[in-house]
């Protein structure tokens, strides 16, 4: 599978590679914040971070070929410049995100 986002309008999109014709096969799409600046895949999780929308976490359901959301950052909006997943003590996954304001 390939998670990649797509352009106007932003959406965050997912592939498979078929092998006998040698071509990306889409299988879902979902719509993401305006302006996307980072990306993190950990199993089935996806984290989406927008540049004046804050973060999102995404799951993709490849039983159901769907993108579910999963939570979304819904207070004042973070600028963010990179977010990424962490996965501590196997057990938790994490949000680590940098600012605008440099934190």
């Amino acid at each position: 599978l390939l998670a990649v986002l797509g352009t106007t309008p932003s959406s965050l999109r997912i592939f498979r590679y078929d092998v006998r014709n040698e071509s990306l096969v889409a299988l879902s799409f979902f719509d993401t914040p305006f302006a996307v600046v980072s990306l993190d895949v950990v199993k089935s999780y996806i984290l989406v971070g927008d540049l004046y929308r804050s973060v999102q976490l995404v799951e993709w359901r490849g039983d159901r070929r769907a993108f579910k959301q999963l939570a979304k950052h819904t207070k004042e909006p973070i600028k963010t410049l990179d977010a990424k997943l962490v996965v501590y003590n196997e057990r938790s996954l994490c949000i680590v995100l940098t600012d605008g304001k440099q934190n």
